[in-house]
């Protein structure tokens, strides 16, 4: 009799972790055609020894100095040894000063001390036959080891030490299912559309070892390894989190933590998951509180993500995250943007509608308001960054809409010093009364109160 093996669904389900998602301003530097990029749709990106970041397009190999992009294309003499335009992978070999270069007729390498594109053969002619391949992904978790899926041709492993090829799942069933590979907890970690596999060193070579028993995922995008749980995005049906040790024949599956496809992810510097979406933008993951933060693009603000695709997602040396988009390029400095745009233009409703602010209070139940110059008094609700107005308060040309100082009485009534008097606010009918006065002085404008 075969063993049962145990499949857990976690009842850690999807409300509580998608009913803890927030939509906040996370500012974005966006780079398009106009600042140089080749082209809009930016599929993988690198950083070189140097510090330059290396952007793959559809159309050219980019790099960034800081100032602007230098284009390699087969059309200009930079860029005449890449195999095609179109850009899916780029690997920082940092112990050999190589950037290797996946594209969609083949691979080649860029050397970064000189400068100047190579072919594969000129360096390691045993893996010639892999110049002529579409490339998917290039990766590395051991010094001269390297892991190259390619497009319908399924994994390679090269050893430029001993000088020799393996490859795995090239069978007809198998060659064009391999989406993502992954170091976890000491394994190599293989994704098929449906399945898992571990690649265990037996000597010089991997054994591949079926994972999950019959467990069959929705199509699998992307893995990752994130606080000793395996991460899973899926084309169309969000991101699965495996919880226990993948060699388990009892394990937690986390379902639909987010919804919808998933393209990749990432680790920040603060030890956060960036989780890339084909439609909903970013997701921020916070796995010590739980939280998740979601930033979706939004034309009126221009700190928002240039695209709602995330293609591709990198952390650099700095600590910045780059965004490879499906139209643009965005990068998030945590160092430039420690305080938060939080207000959109005055077209849209719940934005503050002067610029000009002349007080701030937080009123003992914590609800914070806004004194303006212009448009009166607001409430703030910060978990949406809403500004609600008080009609009475808001009338252009009224002395009212003058509010220098605000303050709270022992009933919880809010009460503003404006330029035409004092103003009570009874905060139960959110109603504004003006109190009017007969005062010795030429105006009834109030400067502060205590």
């Amino acid at each position: 009799m075969q063993p049962v093996r145990t499949i857990i669904i976690s009842l850690l389900c999807y409300g509580i972790f998608h009913g803890a998602a927030a939509r906040q301003s996370i500012n974005f530097q966006n780079y398009s055609s106009d600042h140089g990029l080749s082209q809009l749709s930016c599929y993988a990106l690198a950083q070189d020894s140097k510090g330059f970041i290396w952007v793959g397009t559809q159309d050219g190999l980019n790099r960034y100095d800081g100032r602007r992009f230098h284009v390699y294309a087969r059309q200009n003499d930079k860029g005449r040894k890449l195999p095609s335009n179109t850009i899916f992978t780029i690997f920082a070999d940092a112990t050999n000063d190589l950037l290797w270069i996946g594209t969609a007729g083949g691979l080649c390498l860029f050397k970064t001390s000189g400068d100047s594109l190579a072919l594969l053969s000129d360096d390691f002619p045993f893996a010639a036959e892999l110049e002529n391949l579409p490339i998917k992904k290039i990766i590395s978790f051991q010094k001269n080891e390297y892991w190259i899926i390619a497009f319908n041709n399924g994994l390679y492993h090269l050893n430029t030490s001993t000088s020799t090829v393996q490859k795995f799942f090239n069978e007809p069933e198998n060659n064009s299912s391999v989406t993502d590979i992954t170091f976890h907890e000491g394994s190599v970690i293989v994704s098929l559309l449906y399945q898992l596999y571990e690649l265990k060193p037996q000597g010089n070579r991997y054994e591949q070892i079926r994972l999950m028993g019959d467990f069959q995922f929705p199509q699998i995008e992307a893995i990752a390894s994130y606080n000793h749980d395996l991460w899973i995005g899926t084309i169309s049906d969000g991101c699965y989190q495996v919880e226990r040790p993948l060699s388990n024949t009892e394990y937690t599956i986390a379902p639909k933590i987010i919804s919808g496809g998933i393209y990749c992810f990432a680790i920040d510097a603060s030890d956060e998951l960036w989780i890339g979406t084909r439609g909903n933008g970013l997701y921020k993951y916070n796995g010590a509180t739980r939280e998740i933060i979601q930033s979706m693009h939004n034309q009126f603000l221009p700190g928002s993500p240039a695209s709602n695709f995330v293609v591709y997602l990198l952390k650099d040396r700095q600590g910045n995250m780059w965004c490879g988009l499906s139209g643009g390029l965005s990068k998030f400095d945590p160092l430039s943007h420690q305080f938060g745009f939080v207000n959109g233009p005055a077209s849209m409703n719940g934005s503050l509608l002067d610029k000009v602010i002349y007080s701030m209070y937080r009123a003992k139940d914590g609800t914070l308001y806004v004194g303006t110059q212009n448009r009166g008094l607001f409430e703030w609700e910060t978990k949406t960054n809403q500004f609600n107005s008080f009609p009475a308060s808001a009338v252009v040309g009224k002395a009212n809409n003058v509010i220098y100082n605000i303050t709270e009485d022992d009933y919880g009534n809010i009460w503003a010093a404006t330029f035409g008097g004092l103003m009570q606010l009874e905060k139960k009918n959110k109603k504004e009364y003006p109190i009017t006065q007969k005062m010795p002085r030429p105006r009834n404008s109030i400067i502060c109160m205590r």
